[in-house]
């Protein structure tokens, strides 16, 4: 939707709205709370596994160091030392890089609700295009994106300054110190830097998610048409929904005097109403409403049994009390002795030899 159509874009996208823009790919994602997520990860991966690591790398490194002048250098010795001195730090390398890794996509993944697109892995080539370029970075989300990077600068430099000038000057007062205090005490300070960078991240991803969330729900934002047009969509076109109804109330009409000429009799009114009732001998159940109508239906249904030989029988209460009936329906208790008597009335009319009506 163009950007000058926003000023019409008052109402609040409907669930369907955002279903459709996720389907697309268009989720609210925090790259900076994915970024914390990985930090915070690696710094504890680092944190735990470091002392262990040094402690193996310094135990063996003095086990080489007490052989020091009794061995004789050839490349395969050197290449020795070199995996000796080379594994820990590798080993440290993989475990943080990994944890920061698994962090970082769990976060990703959970915001996204797991939403995998293959579409996405594919190039973009209008990403490429310097004017789409040029909208990003001098957008709305580009300014925003450019002051929280430069803001993150300055507060990373306050918090490195303030960190590191006391460590410093420590470390420089207590040069009589061995290597294993010093080694503590840079600890020490690290852990401090990381806690206040960590800290810092925190609030920035607090923010990041409550931007990407609000830009989403402005961006998906829809007018009084758009909203229109999605209940049109999602309900149908009144006129279509009205004449698919008027075909379906004629097809079952259709059906239904199909039925006519196969019923036992026509109970009228005698003129405005026509029910059309079924009934087989000896099936042990009640008779049916096969057929009913007012008015134009009534005389349709009359015409048709006329032409078909079925019996009409005015009966006025008796039609207006089946016309309530479904059809399809067979007639209620109350009712047997009533049309049991129009029945066997019919039954007489076919066959009057048998000089007696047939009973329910």
């Amino acid at each position: 939707m163009a950007e000058g159509d926003s000023e019409d874009r008052t109402e609040a996208p409907t669930a369907r709205r955002l279903q459709r823009a996720r389907d697309e790919g268009d989720v609210a994602q925090s790259r900076e709370l994915q970024l914390i997520a990985g930090f915070a990860g690696g710094v504890a991966a680092l944190f735990m596994s470091a002392p262990s690591l040094l402690r193996s790398f310094a135990h063996d490194m003095a086990g080489v160091l007490d052989h020091a002048g009794t061995v004789d250098l050839d490349v395969g010795l050197v290449a020795s030392l070199f995996v000796v001195g080379a594994r820990p730090g590798l080993m440290l390398l993989l475990l943080v890089g990994g944890c920061a890794l698994v962090c970082s996509l769990g976060v990703g993944f959970a915001q996204t609700g797991f939403l995998l697109r293959a579409e996405n892995l594919l190039p973009k080539f209008e990403k490429l295009d310097p004017r789409n370029g040029l909208k990003r970075v001098f957008g709305l989300d580009g300014l925003v994106e450019g002051a929280r990077s430069v803001l993150k600068l300055l507060i990373l430099c306050v918090i490195a300054y303030v960190v590191l000038k006391p460590a410093v000057m420590s470390i420089a007062a207590r040069g009589a110190l061995d290597a294993g205090s010093q080694l503590r005490l840079i600890g020490a300070f690290c852990t401090r830097a990381c806690c206040l960078m960590i800290g810092l991240q925190v609030a920035l991803s607090g923010f990041d998610v409550l931007w990407v969330r609000w830009r989403r729900t402005n961006k998906l934002r829809m007018s009084r048409q758009d909203l229109k047009d999605e209940h049109r969509q999602s309900d149908g076109d009144p006129l279509v929904k009205g004449r698919m109804r008027q075909l379906r109330m004629r097809a079952a009409r259709r059906r239904m005097m199909e039925t006519v000429p196969k019923a036992t009799v026509i109970v009228t009114n005698p003129t405005h109403y026509a029910v059309a009732l079924a009934y087989e001998k000896g099936s042990g159940a009640a008779p049916k409403v096969v057929a009913k109508g007012a008015d134009d239906v009534a005389w349709r249904i009359r015409q048709i049994a006329r032409e078909h030989r079925v019996p009409i029988v005015p009966n006025p209460p008796l039609a207006r009390a089946l016309f309530t009936l479904p059809v399809d329906s067979e007639i209620p208790r109350e009712h047997f002795r009533v049309v049991a008597g129009v029945i066997a009335f019919v039954m007489q009319m076919r066959r009057p030899e048998q000089g007696r009506g047939t009973g329910l």
